[in-house]
Formats: C-alpha cells, sequence, structure tokens
C-alpha cells in the first residue's frame, strides 16, 4: 500500500488528466478509511487533505474532505501522546487545513483566526 500511496498522493495533485486524479482521489479515500478505523488518525488526516486537493472544481466535496481532515487531525491530538509525532503533526497540519476552509466555506473567520491562534500556542507549548 505504500508505494500506491505515495504514487496517489502525487497524482492527486499533478495528475495528467480527469481519469487519474479520479482514481488517485478514490485510492486516497480508501487509505484514508482503512488508517481511520485502525486508530491511525494522522494518516487518515493527510490522505483526506490530498483527496481534497484532488477534488478541485468541486466546492462541496473540498469542505467535505477538508472536514474529514480536520477531524482526523483533531482525533490525533486528542488521542496520541502529547509529544508523539503524530500530534505535534496533527497540530501542524491542523492549521494549515483551517487555512483551506475560507476557500471552500464561508465559514466565520473570527473563530478560525481565533481556533487556529489557540491550535499555534498548543503548539508552541509542546515544542
Amino acid at each position: 500500500m505504500n508505494e500506491q500511496f505515495w504514487q496517489a498522493m502525487h497524482d492527486a495533485s499533478f495528475g495528467a488528466d480527469d481519469a487519474t486524479k479520479a482514481a488517485a482521489k478514490q485510492a486516497l479515500l480508501d487509505a484514508s478509511e482503512k488508517w481511520r478505523s485502525a486508530g491511525r488518525f494522522f494518516s487518515a488526516g493527510s490522505a483526506s487533505a490530498r483527496a481534497a486537493r484532488a477534488s478541485w472544481g468541486d466546492p462541496s466535496e473540498m469542505l467535505r474532505l477538508t472536514t474529514d481532515a480536520i477531524g482526523d487531525y483533531e482525533k490525533a491530538i486528542a488521542t496520541q501522546p502529547r509529544d508523539s509525532y503524530e500530534a505535534i503533526g496533527a497540530l501542524t497540519m491542523l492549521t494549515s487545513q483551517l487555512g483551506q476552509l475560507p476557500f471552500v466555506s464561508a465559514v466565520g473567520a473570527i473563530d478560525l483566526k481565533r481556533y487556529d491562534t489557540e491550535l499555534r500556542q498548543e503548539l508552541a507549548q509542546r515544542l
């Protein structure tokens, strides 16, 4: 699955055609579900986030997958040890995913900014 995952990660962003991107997106969604079921939320979030990018042009799908990625990163933060690579990586990736929301949703900018600030403070404390 490792080689297929990395190929899908590449093709989701750089696929030459729509069919290649669609196949990459499906592979990423399949990986995300497997990892989510196994409690590997950081990996699931990473796959969902890249699948969201492969959905460019479909705002509702981008929002759904971005929201999935955010939920996975939040679960990784909540369930992993405070100083684990997964938790720290999830904090970092979560702030990045929050930056994607204004492009795909009408989420309140003030709430996003407040949440982003809280996450960055938490990351600073953990480091």
